[in-house]
């Protein structure tokens, strides 16, 4: 019986070599990730993705409502489903008024009423964590077509330091995946490595206002008669 089950385990490996391949680890699904950032909804920069990183920084300023799209795809030959995500952006402090995927109008950007994002639970402000998931994205996609897309804003808090960096990362956690009975015994999860990691970078410019100084006037003694 040993060896029968040691002769099956190296057909299953043989026959899916993607299992021990970067990346989901299992049932041929390769999920990639974008997230963007921008200040008027239309002009996105990235800063790092799985593919075509954009490496720039957007320029914000207290007061400023800023907009995250997430582009998730699957270049892979099997569909993904509930897919996990973790979300952690650095200095908290300096963002508020978070909204996340709301329903109708940021969960499904891509528009096709099927597929959507939402939240796991509330984010926490105060570390800068939230944690969401997608119902699934299909395979054979890419981030011009058949992506799944969603949206958060928030505001750059009041107050915020000139200088601050945020950055804002987007990881994949898990997602169940499509794949045969007897192999779904073997493998039931598939799980994302640092190849599902994007990220983007703010940086925050809040001069110190110098104060307006008025010279002074200097009057000068009478030196006659004024008729």
């Amino acid at each position: 019986m040993k060896k029968v089950v040691i002769a099956l385990l190296a057909v299953v490996f043989s026959v899916f070599p993607s299992i021990a391949s970067a990346g989901f680890i299992s049932g041929g699904a390769t999920l990639l990730t974008r997230l963007e950032v921008s200040k008027d909804n239309s002009t996105w920069v990235n800063y790092l993705a799985e593919t075509d990183s954009g490496n720039q920084t957007l320029t914000v300023s207290p007061g400023d409502t800023v907009y995250f799209r997430l582009k998730t795809w699957d270049t892979g030959d099997t569909p993904a489903i509930n897919i996990a995500y973790s979300g952690v952006y650095t200095n908290p402090a300096g963002m508020d008024a978070l909204s996340a995927f709301d329903s109708g109008s940021t969960d499904d950007l891509d528009g096709d009423a099927i597929l959507f994002y939402g939240l796991s639970g509330l984010p926490d402000m105060n570390a800068g964590t939230l944690s969401f998931y997608l119902d699934g994205v299909d395979n054979g996609t890419t981030d011009a077509t058949g992506f799944q897309s969603g949206g958060m804003t928030g505001r750059i808090a009041a107050g915020t330091a000139d200088q601050t960096v945020i950055l804002a990362t987007v990881t994949i956690t898990g997602a169940d995946i499509f794949i045969a009975w007897w192999e779904k015994l073997l493998f039931p999860r598939a799980y994302a490595d640092y190849q599902a990691t994007t990220q983007v970078r703010m940086l925050v410019s809040n001069p110190p206002v110098v104060p307006q100084t008025t010279p002074a006037v200097q009057v000068l003694p009478a030196t006659g008669s004024d008729r």
